[in-house]
């Protein structure tokens, strides 16, 4: 979990977010600066634009178990 503070017009606000990187990519550190938006008109929603998920890695397991489903079921016939 990577937790944020930014300012905007003197106010401050915070935020957080998870970050799904590989192990040999980098990762953040205390006091790094990084790039957040916000939106103009809300200041206090804001987000992390090259956030990684796990959706591709959710995608790769399903895949993978419909692969193996329509082996078994081609095989038990």
């Amino acid at each position: 979990m990577v937790a944020y503070s930014y300012s905007v017009s003197g106010e401050f606000y915070s935020g957080k977010f998870s970050d799904y990187s590989l192990r040999d990519e980098p990762y953040f550190h205390r006091g790094d600066t990084f790039e957040i938006r916000y939106n103009p008109k809300k200041p206090s929603k804001s987000y992390y634009p090259e956030l990684r998920t796990r959706t591709g890695f959710v995608w790769i397991c399903v895949g993978i178990g419909v692969a193996l489903a329509i082996a078994v079921v081609s095989l038990s016939r």
